[in-house]
């Protein structure tokens, strides 16, 4: 029964030593206060590591463009399927919480890209071009997954040129409405990652 009592003993004066060194310390902190730090890492936005950085919101921006391109295609329905003035409301209100969802995910370079697309609203821009100037600023971000996500976000369409060679880009109705909404309420772009 001592030898029991001793063993005891023992393990429980290891377990008081492993709290008090830091380490022990540190994982209970970390025990403690998780709720506290996954809502803190879901908000982190890049890590620097020297002169390394891992960013996070490109991720984001591709995990969350399934449900904005579901989203949008639900809100311009429910605009035009919109009969009274309660109807057109909830409507005004949806479309506001969409452009507030989507400006959270959007780059600053596709804002850019949009208010260049609305200068030239009825011709718009060749995709070539396009490429050429926004793939050099995204280095390591696919222009692909780029430019679906302002397709799928509605703000923007494309047909192919009629010799097949290119594709126009041209800024949507919703992308307009999307550059007057977040000018309307004094956004700064700039703050926004690349």
């Amino acid at each position: 029964m001592s030898y029991y009592l001793n063993a005891v003993s023992e393990t429980m004066s290891g377990f008081f030593k492993l709290i008090v060194t830091w380490p022990g310390v540190f994982l209970i902190m970390i025990i403690l206060f998780r709720g506290e730090l996954s809502r803190l890492i879901e908000r982190l936005k890049y890590v620097d590591f020297g002169n390394k950085r891992a960013s996070f919101e490109q991720e984001e921006q591709k995990s969350g463009s399934e449900d904005i391109e579901r989203k949008a295609k639900e809100l311009e329905k429910e605009i035009s399927d919109a009969k009274s003035s309660s109807e057109k409301e909830k409507a005004k209100l949806n479309r506001e919480l969409f452009f507030e969802r989507t400006y959270v995910l959007i780059f600053r370079t596709q804002i850019e890209l949009l208010r260049e697309l609305r200068k030239f609203k009825i011709h718009g821009l060749f995709w070539n071009a396009l490429f050429s100037k926004y793939n050099i600023i995204l280095a390591n971000y696919n222009f692909g997954h780029f430019m679906n996500f302002l397709h799928g976000s509605g703000f923007i369409t494309w047909e192919r040129t009629q010799n097949g060679l290119d594709t126009k880009v041209i800024i949507t109705r919703l992308g307009e409405e999307f550059l007057d909404y977040i000018d309307s309420r004094n956004y700064n772009a700039l703050t926004k990652t690349f």
